[in-house]
């Protein structure tokens, strides 16, 4: 926070931020970035945090969801005693938590987890391993599952965690809750102190930008589900691209890529195969490739042997996929090829099922051979 509002008060300086247009979040690059997320929300919820609210942003948040999920209620009552809020939190070798909230009363345990997904994929059991986290060692807990517009954990995640209630997950989202929580701290009297002016102007900021990024989910959903809720095949999305208005375009040539990788990763899954959670695609890397940002090398990775892996990637260059076997040197921290090949026509691979479907039967084929 004391970062973000120092990069502020220099464009304060230079006068850009009366430009209705701006936004300084979209300028300095986060917009989707997860972890960047996180790590603002999480400063707001802190008590000690550089805001010098103490727990106004907190407890504010807590009655937000109290409302909604009022089986909750008792419980935030006992958190809000003395918290501790930490980011990227490693929960006992099951996982990173993005938003960990606990209480500092080392005689009873409180717990408020949140997990944040803007783009990212779910990761395997990933809610259920956060579910039988607070239900170890005499904790009590509330699992939250933040997304844009409030969808639900995929059974790859859950298993059999159920959603909406105190033993399982509670879904909220930016669009709703988040929007709501910060517009309730704008019209409270501590943010319009001098002393706060900095802190309110950056909040405006980020409800600018969740309209901005829920909006565009939307543009997504309708676009290629409810609009056209038969538009799945690549050779719809990219018929779609001829005839659709020009900013709605990227949005169509990511999920191309996205509905790529999605069909490959399905495809290898049904041979028998396990996909790795590393370097693994997902739609922010696609989207920040084909903006022209630095990605490095995303796709999928998979284990043929105990000591070897097949990796299919994106390559540096766009233009490219690159296929082939290898590991990850945990010396050096890189991936080291035992061999690949570079194939060509990537962006004419991805608008055709049967290319794909070839494509992915080649890739199997040659690691069953």
């Amino acid at each position: 926070m004391e970062e973000l509002l120092g990069k502020i008060l220099k464009i304060q300086e230079k006068k850009e931020w009366k430009n209705q247009q701006f936004n300084f979040f979209n300028v300095v690059g986060i917009e989707t970035r997860e972890n960047r997320h996180s790590a603002f929300i999480a400063n707001l919820l802190k008590p000690e945090g550089t805001h010098k609210c103490g727990k106004f942003f907190l407890q504010t948040f807590m009655n937000i969801i109290k409302k909604r999920y009022s089986e909750t209620a008792e419980f935030f009552d006992k958190l809000t005693d003395n918290v501790r809020v930490e980011t990227e939190q490693n929960l006992e070798k099951i996982g990173r938590i993005d938003i960990w909230i606990r209480n500092k009363n080392e005689a009873k345990k409180y717990y408020l987890l949140i997990e944040n997904k803007i783009y990212a994929d779910d990761q395997k059991e990933q809610i259920f391993r956060y579910r039988n986290y607070l239900e170890k060692n005499d904790r009590e807990g509330i699992l939250l599952y933040l997304t844009l517009n409030g969808r639900e954990a995929t059974p790859y995640s859950t298993k059999k965690t159920e959603r909406n209630k105190r033993d399982g997950y509670y879904i909220i989202s930016y669009r709703e809750d988040i929007k709501e929580w910060l517009q309730a701290c704008l019209k409270k009297d501590l943010l319009l102190r001098e002393e706060s002016i900095r802190v309110k102007f950056i909040i405006e900021q980020y409800l600018e930008l969740i309209d901005f990024l829920t909006y565009e989910q939307q543009l997504k959903d309708a676009i290629l589900y409810k609009e056209k809720p038969t538009m799945r095949d690549p050779e719809e999305i990219a018929g779609a691209l001829k005839n659709t208005k020009t900013e709605f375009k990227p949005y169509l040539e990511n999920m191309l890529e996205y509905r790529f990788w999605k069909d490959l990763e399905a495809k290898i899954i049904l041979e028998g195969f396990e996909i790795s959670d590393r370097k693994k695609y997902n739609y922010h890397k696609i989207e920040q490739r084909r903006r022209g940002k630095e990605t490095g090398y995303y796709g999928i990775i998979f284990k043929i042997t105990d000591s070897k892996n097949n990796r299919i990637c994106i390559s540096k260059n766009p233009e490219k996929i690159v296929v082939g076997n290898g590991n990850f040197d945990k010396t050096e921290g890189n991936w080291v090829w035992d061999k690949k090949e570079e194939y060509t026509d990537f962006d004419k691979l991805i608008r055709s099922s049967g290319a794909i479907n070839n494509f992915a039967k080649q890739i199997v084929d040659i690691q069953k051979s």
